[in-house]
């Protein structure tokens, strides 16, 4: 990669330095303006006519994917890392591996078993892309951009269902989108995971919300499947979700009169998130049985980064606006037309002015705002050491993510408590949206970079950025650096003995060859062992030796005279086979269900009507 970067001429790159940003900006305020020019030209000469509003914030949404599409490669970030694991992943499709566990490709064609641990959501959907035709750049592209766009639709959608105002619902959505994290996650760390759960979780607390009000299985069905998706989406995210949805039902709770159909709705919800964690089962359990023969240990010791009050509050760069430094360092503030929200809100409550309708709400979620954003500071660092499923969050600035969320959700109470004050949130909204504007993009892309020049430099990307994510490799490897850096001449050879060789097939998971030995001999496979691989010598499974010290952690094994037929075969252990099987049995027994209760109901409602 530092090749091809290298490439390209130093009177480019600085060029794009100084002049892209500028550029982008100069669009972003040409398109905001068009946009608000348009809007008000329309209500001045309709002055009757409402404004459609949620088509108003799909037009808006646009502006900061804008950018997104700009031809290139991208200068920082994950990035190339998602790039690389869709190229590996999208291969094990295509080689019929459906369910995806080894990443063959990586780790110098050596191999490790990435997407045992990887949540695999995102790569499918990325992989989608690009299955229709597009290249694996546009891919990613195309994901944050649909991920973006539709966590503003489902908000929306979600508080129109619960609160029943268009403007509040609209208000929650630019909320949601404009924020700070939200933009940050899309552009500059392009965390695909967490850019997915922002899209899931208001469609997940919709079908709670139907699950308490209709209170039917189909609903308990969707609740557990969304779940589980948010579960595959990131493992992380959907743990601090409860954070959500805890106060959400108590909400709920505090709405509904019926007591005993509360606790059967109750009762209902615990068993669809129950159902969620089995489905998502293949995504967590490898955790806690596979992760004994990787380097976890080194990861689960650390403790999370914790970030200062100081960055929650304002960004350090470009007038306090821009979110990421000139070094790719990121500022995890709140939002200042999000700080305004809460400290609105806050005033109102302590004034006591806040009808009495909407109060025990707001105090719900403030409350819970509250605590989550100590949860970033290391004053709550004994929380974070007391409960291990936490710390293994790594990072305390991932809660910025639902705290997002609680303070979009509230936003909608402005509108509530200020239906005759628009003028104030018409304000509030310009802010939100304009507060963000330098961040609606990454800060350069490179366009010499394209999937070409990814592939070629795919076996050493893994030790060139692979991140956090030596979990995945193994006890047994023993050298230094973790990663293989250099792919080997060959993928099978002879370290005892003469040997023939005729390579038949390598796949990610496969790989068959036709040895030929006069007096047999010991043979190394380059790829790296991990419980699953298995040899079959002529048929026979035959002895792996993964602890010879001079190739430790690699397949070696011993073949007999003559001509062999061999084969070295991954196959999932039984359990992660099994939990597999589960996923996709609820899925179809969900699918079947929902088409069966759509068919019904269409039949009983014809019928009524004759």
């Amino acid at each position: 990669m530092v090749e091809i970067i290298a490439s390209c001429s130093l009177e480019y790159i600085n060029t794009s330095i100084m002049f892209d940003p500028y550029r982008m900006v100069v669009v972003n305020v040409i398109a905001s303006a068009l946009i608000l020019a348009v809007t008000i030209f329309y209500k001045v000469i309709y002055p009757k006519k409402k404004i459609n509003l949620f088509v108003l914030l799909l037009i808006i949404s646009v502006l900061p994917i804008i950018s997104i599409f700009r031809i290139g490669d991208y200068e920082s970030g994950d990035f190339n890392i998602h790039v690389y694991r869709t190229i590996s992943f999208f291969q094990n499709l295509t080689e019929g591996n459906l369910m995806p566990s080894w990443a063959g490709a990586l780790n110098g064609t050596y191999g490790y078993p990435l997407f045992i641990f990887l949540n695999p959501l995102p790569y499918y959907l990325i992989s989608f892309f690009h299955f229709l035709g597009f290249s694996f750049i546009v891919s990613l592209k195309l994901f944050l951009a649909f991920a973006y766009i539709l966590s503003g639709v489902f908000m929306y959608l979600f508080i129109k269902q619960t609160l029943k105002n268009d403007l509040a619902a609209f208000t929650s959505s630019v909320f949601y989108l404009f924020t700070p994290y939200h933009l940050i996650d899309l552009h500059f760390r392009n965390d695909v995971g967490e850019v997915l759960s922002f899209t899931l979780i208001p469609v997940l607390l919709l079908f709670i919300y139907k699950l308490f009000h209709k209170d039917k299985i189909i609903y308990l069905l969707w609740c557990g499947l969304i779940f589980s998706l948010l579960i595959l989406a990131h493992q992380a995210i959907a743990i601090l979700s409860l954070a959500i949805i805890i106060p959400f039902t108590i909400s709920l709770f505090h709405q509904h009169k019926k007591r005993l159909k509360q606790f059967s709705v109750l009762v209902k919800l615990l068993l669809a998130f129950i159902l969620g964690i089995v489905m998502s089962g293949y995504a967590w359990a490898p955790y806690f049985s596979y992760a004994k023969y990787t380097l976890s240990s080194i990861l689960f010791k650390q403790l999370p980064g914790f970030i200062e009050v100081s960055d929650i509050l304002y960004s350090p760069w470009r007038f306090r606006l821009l979110f990421q430094g000139p070094e790719g360092q990121l500022s995890f503030l709140i939002g200042y037309a999000q700080l305004f929200i809460l400290f609105y809100l806050l005033g109102y409550l302590l004034l006591n002015k806040i009808n009495a309708k909407y109060k025990t709400d707001i105090i719900i979620w403030v409350l819970t705002i509250a605590i989550l954003i100590f949860m970033l500071f290391k004053y709550s660092e004994i929380i974070w050491l007391t409960v291990p499923i936490i710390k293994n969050m790594l990072m305390s600035s991932r809660i910025l993510l639902i705290i997002t969320f609680c303070i979009s959700y509230v936003a909608a109470y402005l509108v509530l408590m200020n239906t005759n004050k628009k003028i104030l949130i018409y304000l509030v909204l310009v802010f939100a949206i304009g507060s963000t504007m330098l961040n609606w993009g990454h800060r350069r892309v490179i366009p010499e970079i394209t999937d070409s020049n990814l592939l070629l430099n795919l076996p050493k990307s893994t030790y060139e950025g692979e991140g956090l994510y030596f979990i995945g490799n193994t006890i047994w490897f023993s050298n230094k650096p973790v990663w293989i850096n250099k792919v080997p001449s060959n993928k099978i050879e002879s370290i005892q003995g003469k040997v023939q060789i005729k390579v038949l097939k390598n796949s990610s998971t496969e790989h068959t060859y036709t040895l030929f030995s006069k007096e047999g001999a010991r043979v190394l496979e380059n790829t790296l062992y991990f419980p699953g691989w298995n040899v079959i010598i002529n048929g026979k499974r035959t002895k792996i030796n993964y602890e010879d010290s001079k190739y430790r952690g690699l397949i070696t094994f011993n073949i007999p005279k003559g001509t062999s037929y061999v084969s070295v075969i991954y196959k999932d252990l039984f359990l992660l086979q099994f939990l597999k099987l589960i996923f996709i049995l609820f899925v179809g027994i969900t699918l079947v269900y929902t088409l069966l209760h759509e068919i019904l109901f269409k039949r009983v409602l014809k019928k009524s009507r004759k």
